[in-house]
């Protein structure tokens, strides 16, 4: 592709390039291992003394003024693979935006937007991304080397925060999730396998035929459906559902 500088005074970096592949993770920062912080009785002097400080090159940022466009054939972040992804990257005064990312993944399509700000004393950032008809499993597998959930999946996330440390960013979270799996498994979960047990309990009662019981360490799903609303840090959820071939099941809770 093709790379330029339009103002060597405020280094205004232009670009417009195509790569094979690049894994993000490997430029990023390693772990610094640290000494464990003494221990507070105090809950509020607990939790200052252990957050996890982020160090943000700032200054460097704040003088970045870039305006460019990529095409990667496969690009890793996060652990997890785009292919075919077109990215627009944006950094000026302090702000720096990914808008949009456009890819497909995991046989199925994402967009995701990202910008971080750096203008203030403590850096902001926001993240809207959507995937559709992706297979969930294989995501899980990348992210934790799991498979907890598998079947198709729509996700949707719009989420905002703020603050230099990781207790701090938890604690601004604000936003929302929204959820769906079709035709999948949760791995590890008896509960068909339960409700089959004791739907034969009653059955046998009534002198009914008992349902066919498949002992299988994972729980079938037709769909299962959540949102969430995340304000200052909790989670909420009111609107679990789990439609299952012998069953639907509900649920609700915070994190």
């Amino acid at each position: 592709g093709h790379l330029s500088v339009e103002d060597f005074a405020t280094q205004a970096l232009r670009f417009d390039l195509a790569m094979n592949t690049i894994n993000v993770d490997d430029y990023l920062p390693k772990p610094v291992a640290t000494a464990p912080a003494p221990i507070e009785t105090d809950p509020k002097v607990a939790a200052h003394t252990a957050e996890d400080k982020i160090a943000l090159p700032v200054e460097l940022l704040r003088s970045l003024n870039i305006d460019g466009h990529l095409r990667i054939d496969e690009l890793t972040a996060s652990k997890l693979l785009f292919e075919k992804a077109n990215v627009s990257l944006k950094a000026k005064d302090g702000k720096i935006s990914i808008d949009p990312l456009t890819a497909e993944a995991y046989g199925g399509q994402a967009t995701i937007n990202a910008s971080m700000n750096v203008q203030g004393k403590q850096p902001t950032y926001r993240l809207k991304a959507d995937m559709h008809g992706v297979q969930s499993g294989d995501v899980f597998a990348a992210l934790l080397g799991d498979r907890i959930v598998s079947g198709a999946a729509t996700l949707g996330t719009n989420l905002s925060t703020a603050g230099d440390s990781i207790t701090q960013i938890k604690q601004s979270l604000n936003g929302s999730l929204q959820t769906k799996f079709a035709e999948g498994t949760i791995k590890g979960s008896k509960l068909s396998a339960k409700i089959i047990e004791a739907r034969n309990f009653v059955r046998k009662l009534e002198g009914k035929s008992l349902l066919e019981n498949k002992v299988t360490d994972s729980t079938r799903f037709s769909v299962l459906t959540a949102t969430a609303d995340v304000k200052a840090g909790v989670l909420t959820n009111d609107d679990l559902s789990l439609l299952a071939p012998l069953f639907h099941a509900t649920g609700a809770g915070t994190v």
